[in-house]
């Protein structure tokens, strides 16, 4: 069996986000000789620890976000929010929905290059409050923006609107006979055949 990388981000997709995994042996045989790769801009490991792919969007996000603090000065605060939205958070933003169920303190190096970025935008000293500086800039905290992204795809999927890759997985409770819920959408939990 072959796997693209889409399908290889799906299965790590479903692993931590709709259905259970039976075996995560069989997605390790993909990530053989090397301990990391690269599919689709997403580092992964052998072991699927997410320490990669957090570690590889840490750096990446800082390095932008260090290279716009060095001209902060000479922009307005709203190009300085449209510079760091395009650089640093777009970077957050890919892919997360695989960050799903992710260890606290991995989470917490990505909400410290957000919280850092609002301080760049505002121009604020480290020691002062975030949370109302974040909600001015209308950005939710790290695992909110996870939760967006799964829910987000999920509503996609059960209207239809989703690829048909992601589609394809759903299955539908259908009863037997007529009941009150049968107007209802109700999805059957999957498993993915091995």
């Amino acid at each position: 069996m072959i796997l693209c990388p889409w399908s290889l981000i799906l299965l790590l997709l479903c692993k931590s986000a709709f259905f259970h995994l039976r075996n995560a042996s069989k997605i390790r045989k993909f990530l053989t000789t090397e301990t990391t790769k690269k599919y689709i801009g997403v580092v992964l490991d052998d072991s699927m620890s997410m320490v990669p792919p957090i570690t590889a969007v840490y750096k990446s996000a800082f390095f932008h976000r260090r290279n716009t603090s060095k001209i902060r000065k000479f922009l307005t605060t709203e190009t300085a929010k449209t510079l760091l939205h395009a650089f640093v958070t777009s970077k957050l933003d890919y892919c997360n929905s695989l960050l799903n169920g992710a260890p606290k303190y991995l989470l917490h190096r990505l909400q410290q290059v957000l919280n850092c970025t609002a301080r760049i935008v505002y121009q604020s000293k480290k020691y002062d409050y975030i949370t109302p500086l974040l909600t001015e800039l209308h950005w939710p905290p790290i695992k909110r923006r996870i939760n967006f992204k799964i829910l987000l795809i999920t509503i996609k999927v059960l209207h239809n609107q989703a690829p048909t890759y992601l589609t394809d997985l759903l299955t539908y409770y259908q009863p037997r006979r007529l009941l009150c819920s049968s107007a209802k959408k109700l999805a059957l939990e999957s498993y993915l055949k091995s």
